[in-house]
């Protein structure tokens, strides 16, 4: 059954309310995923990066964010998006996929309800800078 990125976000938003540790994880995991599915469609239409493996035909984690960050302003941006904005959108991805990186496999590390609050917040934002892409 497919599932709109919508009910994902409100879903990491009421998950991170609960305030348990598991729900906060739980919580910051979605919220990148929320992200991560939102840029997918305009990464796609990004040539593969200098790094991508040629068996893979997937957009991985690590191939979105080197797509970005190779991501030539001057010919593939539009009007209405900036170098530097395309630089807010890479340093708030990656820093929202090593929080979740944090949250999904690093167990012995705390995951609060400000890391959990943070991530949201982070992925709203990003969300706005995403629908101005085009």
């Amino acid at each position: 059954m497919p599932i709109e990125i919508g009910k994902l976000q409100e879903f990491a938003e009421k998950l991170a309310n609960d305030g348990e540790e598991v729900a906060l994880r739980a919580s910051v995991s979605r919220s990148y995923y929320v992200t991560f599915h939102s840029l997918l469609p305009f990464v796609k239409t990004l040539p593969k990066s200098a790094k991508h493996r040629e068996a893979s035909s997937d957009v991985t984690h690590f191939e979105m964010q080197c797509r970005l960050e190779e991501w030539i302003t001057d010919v593939n941006l539009t009007s209405a998006v900036s170098k530097a904005k395309r630089d807010q959108i890479c340093r708030a991805l990656n820093i929202s996929r090593a929080l979740r990186v944090r949250a999904d496999y690093h167990l012995n590390a705390a995951v609060t309800k400000t890391d959990a609050m943070q991530q949201i917040d982070r992925t709203r934002r990003l969300l706005e800078a995403v629908s101005q892409i085009g």
